[in-house]
């Protein structure tokens, strides 16, 4: 397989509908979070509003399973969820309440049956077989690039303009870049910069492939490491996060690597993270918690997705390790969100803006 070498990165390619990938991705979720909250009653013990912790309680039902279910509930239009409490939508009510109206047993799937019995019994045994390819392989980090490059790229762009953040630069680091497609796309569409591109040994070489393919090897470094154990060298005015799995790291290792990036930022400069997290709540989108539930049921263990950060989380770590200005940039569709955090305060940058 070749590199997908583009020329404009502005563009979204003609006839591309991001939309209708993401139901062909997750629409057996839907069904799965739906005929699982009917088999298993939600809907029954929804006619009054209750917390998730109540439901479980009342239910027997495992605590932090039963927030994501309902959470993906809201998500799907089923639930309403008012101060961090559930009742039935209308049509639940109405209808699933009442009649259940399923004709087919998630029970009975291998998969997703799973889900039901974590409901009820909690931790129960991993899923094994093959997984997801390591990340150094070139057809997996192939297809995140195609996946960028089909709108995720643009809109981040476009995000960023709007916040004047490469007019403020010369030099950024695209941390965990994997295929590089962000690094290059920002250098193609303002010439000017220089990049480094921060991944872990086995991934580099795809990088390689990808920054040789579009000519930019005497301006993009390619830098070794993993920025959850190692030290980043250099020194730049953006650091850019996409997608590296930070709703899966413990709060504590993602204070330590923004910390980090602090240290190696410029007095001036700026943190963007782009992730698969909400802005406030993980009911604002469905397919978000779709791609959480789907590791939940593989690894059969409730704790390891027990406090997944939410955009709002992201800003509020940075403000903690220093950056004391923050912003939620907006949504890529309802897939991902993009926040900032500035290092350097507000009446600050006034200052030095009149000073040069």
């Amino acid at each position: 397989m070749e590199v997908p070498v583009i020329r404009d990165f502005r563009e979204i390619p003609e006839g591309v509908d991001t939309g209708l990938l993401l139901e062909c991705e997750f629409g057996m979720a839907k069904w799965a979070v739906y005929t699982t909250a009917v088999e298993y009653g939600v809907f029954d013990r929804l006619s009054s509003p209750s917390t998730a912790e109540e439901l479980a309680e009342r239910a027997g039902f495992h605590p932090t399973v039963t927030k994501h279910l309902l959470d993906a509930l809201v998500g799907l239009g089923l639930l309403v969820k008012e101060g961090g409490r559930y009742r039935n939508s209308s049509l639940a009510e109405r209808v699933l309440a009442r009649y259940g109206f399923v004709f087919s047993s998630a029970k009975r799937h291998p998969f997703w049956g799973r889900l039901g019995r974590m409901l009820v019994e909690g931790k129960i045994e991993p899923l094994g077989g093959e997984g997801e390819p390591p990340f150094g392989d070139f057809e997996l980090q192939r297809h995140y690039a195609l996946r960028a490059l089909a709108g995720e790229f643009q809109a981040t762009l476009k995000l960023m303009e709007a916040e004047g953040i490469f007019s403020m630069i010369r030099r950024f680091i695209d941390v965990g870049g994997g295929h590089g497609i962000y690094a290059i796309g920002f250098m193609k569409t303002h010439p000017g910069l220089k990049g480094a591109i921060l991944d872990r040994p086995e991934v580099l070489p795809i990088a390689r492939r990808f920054v040789e393919a579009y000519g930019l090897e005497e301006k993009i470094e390619l830098i070794a490491g993993d920025i959850f154990r190692d030290r980043v060298p250099g020194s730049y005015e953006l650091a850019f996060i996409s997608n590296i799995g930070l709703p899966y790291v413990p709060p504590d290792a993602i204070e330590a690597a923004f910390g980090e990036l602090h240290r190696v930022l410029e007095p001036s400069g700026v943190l963007v993270v782009k992730e698969i997290a909400p802005h406030r709540d993980w009911a604002e989108s469905f397919y978000q918690l779709a791609h959480q539930l789907l590791a939940l049921v593989q690894s059969g263990d409730p704790e390891w997705l027990a406090s997944m950060p939410t955009a709002d989380d992201f800003m509020g770590i940075m403000r903690r390790v220093g950056f004391p200005r923050t912003k939620f940039l907006g949504w890529i569709g309802r897939w991902e969100t993009v926040v900032m955090g500035w290092k350097t305060g507000e009446e600050d940058l006034r200052r030095t803006t009149k000073e040069t």
